[in-house]
């Protein structure tokens, strides 16, 4: 029986190998389209996908200089219409400069407010999950904590006692920066952290080399503590309360530390603000200055953090899920205006989306076969939806108007609005609060381009894996009884 079965195997091999597909074959497709192999109108180059040609239409169309007003009407359209929110983000900004830090936090009163404090934020965060005090936003933070600053990596828990014996006793929280902590050390902080003991949080110091050591010495200078490192002789087990700097307030994220308030002496800030300053008014030429393009550019971004204070939005409200409510649009608020200020914005109201269809009529035609055409299309049809949803959400006909802004739309609608789309051919659109077409610059109607972009990028992305999968999970209790019917082909 063994050797039937064998013999089975070895004639099921000899057929597939006999009519399976050479790789030539398989290489070059059928002739005509739709074989095995990837249609080359589709690799030859990513400059020829329908969403890069997008992605390249709107790039340039994006406004990169973001005037004050703008950011105001990007951030109330992402607060739901909330001009107040979007008033004080802008003056938020004004105040801070574009790059600056903003904050949002929970206030005491029934309004909200907007205060400038000392601060400094880097690109650090927590260097373990159980740090984390609020498992909803999660993050760390703590209010008045003692600051240990240390140049190098702390591995052992026992240079650490007398400090942790100390802040102990004082009933206050610490958050340790160093090179890293790992091993006993780290593992002996959380278990102090989940007892309850000791809120503590450790994290790893910003930027490598000589860099980090400038960045330390700017962390001791905003908080007072004394930078513990060989250089300056002070030993981790002989730091005492005067090495310790302190904050009225510390947030640590996953990615980021913001110190707020810090105790530090006003004088060496600017005392360090100079000498930094001093040092970018050194030549830029590189004979003479020994600085860097790359090194001119971190040296600016300790400047503005030092000197550029945080922005503190406080808000306010009746009862805490009025206040949970608004702080979240807050946040969305924030999003918006920075994506905004990193790749300008785009006219609002799904009308860029719809500019960018008419784009992809030349490639629909060069396309090499019926089913990469009908793709192409299917593409231009979805990039109308959004305009014709808003249209139709604010109680106007979504199809007249898609079809007026693409001049071929009823006779009427288009004679008397094709010389205004000639003059505008980008920003012409239809305001959906007014009911009215004109400039959506003008009228404030504006969507950043960054997020533009990536919710372009990322719905070709998923559409186009759903079309290789042949299969998807819907949770069916969601559609409709012609939408069944669909989801069980």
């Amino acid at each position: 029986k063994s050797g039937g079965l064998q013999d089975q195997r070895r004639g099921r091999r000899r057929h597939y190998d006999r009519h399976r597909p050479s790789p030539r074959h398989l290489r070059r497709g059928r002739q005509g389209g739709g074989g095995w192999a990837q249609p080359r109108w589709t690799s030859s180059a990513a400059s020829t996908l329908p969403w890069s040609r997008l992605v390249a239409f709107l790039g340039p169309t994006a406004g990169q200089s973001i005037p004050s007003a703008d950011i105001a009407h990007v951030a109330t359209i992402s607060a739901n219409g909330d001009a107040a929110i979007g008033q004080l983000i802008a003056s938020a900004m004004d105040k801070v400069g574009r790059e600056g830090v903003i904050t949002v936090v929970d206030g005491s009163g029934m309004t909200d407010e907007l205060s400038i404090v000392e601060g400094l934020k880097f690109d650090r965060g927590f260097l373990s999950p159980y740090f984390v005090t609020d498992a909803r936003s999660q993050t760390c933070e703590m209010d008045s904590p003692y600051i240990l600053t240390v140049s190098s990596k702390i591995g052992s828990v026992a240079p650490l006692v007398p400090v942790l014996e100390k802040v102990i006793e004082a009933q206050r929280p610490l958050l340790i920066i160093a090179d890293d902590v790992e091993g006993e050390a780290l593992s002996t902080l959380v278990i102090n952290r989940l007892r309850s003991s000791l809120q503590v949080c450790a994290v790893k110091a910003p930027g490598f080399g000589e860099t980090r050591r400038a960045l330390l010495g700017d962390i001791c200078a905003v908080s007072g503590a004394a930078l513990i490192s060989p250089e300056t002789g002070l030993a981790l087990d002989e730091a005492g309360p005067v090495s310790l700097g302190s904050a009225r307030r510390v947030v640590v994220t996953k990615d980021s530390t913001l110190i707020l308030d810090g105790h530090g002496d006003s004088e060496s800030i600017l005392a360090r603000c100079e000498a930094i300053r001093s040092q970018l008014a050194a030549p830029t030429d590189s004979a003479t200055s020994p600085l860097s393009s790359y090194e001119r550019e971190r040296l600016n971004e300790r400047l503005a953090k030092l000197s550029g204070g945080v922005a503190v939005i406080k808000v306010g409200g009746c009862s805490e899920l009025e206040v949970g409510e608004k702080r979240d649009r807050y946040e969305d608020a924030l999003c918006a205006t920075r994506a905004a200020v990193a790749e300008g914005v785009l006219p609002g109201g799904g009308v860029a989306l719809l500019r960018a269809s008419t784009g992809l009529s030349e490639l629909a035609e060069a396309a090499p076969n019926f089913d990469q055409k009908v793709g192409v299309q299917l593409l231009q049809r979805a990039l109308t939806v959004p305009c014709r949803a808003i249209a139709d959400n604010a109680g106007n006909e979504g199809v007249v108007v898609v079809s007026t802004l693409l001049g071929h739309g009823p006779a009427q609608a288009a004679a008397a609005f094709r010389s205004k789309v000639d003059e505008e051919p980008f920003s012409f659109g239809f305001d959906a609060a007014s009911g009215r077409y004109g400039d959506l610059y003008e009228a404030g109607v504006i969507d950043p381009a960054k997020v533009v972009r990536s919710a372009l990028v990322d719905a070709a992305s998923v559409a186009g894996l759903m079309t290789v999968t042949e299969a998807a999970i819907v949770d069916t209790s969601r559609l409709g009884e012609a939408d069944k019917n669909t989801a069980g082909m």
